[in-house]
Order: C-alpha cells, then structure tokens, then sequence
C-alpha cells in the first residue's frame, strides 16, 4: 500500500507540473502573437523608416517584457502556494509519526 503522504506529495506535483505547462503554452502563444502583430506591422513600414521602424520594435519588447512579467508573477505565485500545500503534508506526516512515537512510547 502507498504511503498516503507520498500521495499526496505526488499529486501535488502532477497539478503543478500541469499548471507549469498550461502557463508555459499559452505565454509561447502570446509571445508569438506579439511577434506576428509586429511583423505585420513592419510590412506596412518602408525600410527607410528607421525610427519609425525601431519604435515599432520598442513597442513589441515593451509587450514581451510585460508578459514575461506576468509570467514571473504566476509562477512566484504558484511556487508558494505549491511550497505551502507541501509544507502542510509535510506537517501533517510528522504530526502523525509524532503521535505513533507517542503511541509506541506509551506500550
């Protein structure tokens, strides 16, 4: 039989695990947007419009900043709640071996 803490713990994991990769598919979606906007934009721009050009580039690394920002924020804040939730098994698992040693001691 499997250690119902080890269960736990694993189960913690997986939805992690598949949170990270659901984060991970749609900022490549986004940024990938982004780049498409600014490629379509640049069609419509002659090459000799340098600055108009640069600005345009400046405006897609402002979005990527900010959506790398964004991702940051989800997974810091993702990453505690898992810490916390692996904290409390944890707990919860020397909580319980605490109270066999008690058990154990009392016999």
């Amino acid at each position: 039989m499997s250690n119902p803490f080890q269960q736990r713990y694993q189960e913690m994991m997986d939805q992690y695990h598949q949170y990270f990769e659901q984060v991970r598919a749609s900022f490549k979606q986004h940024c990938e947007e982004i780049k498409q906007k600014t490629q379509s934009k640049l069609k419509e721009v002659p090459e000799s419009e340098v600055e108009t050009r640069q600005q345009i580039y400046a405006k897609q690394k402002v979005e990527l900043d900010e959506a790398l920002s964004e991702l940051k924020q989800l997974l810091n804040f993702q990453s505690s709640k898992m810490r916390q939730s692996l904290e409390a098994i944890k707990r919860d698992q020397e909580s319980q071996q605490f109270d066999l040693d008690q058990e154990l001691a009392k016999v």
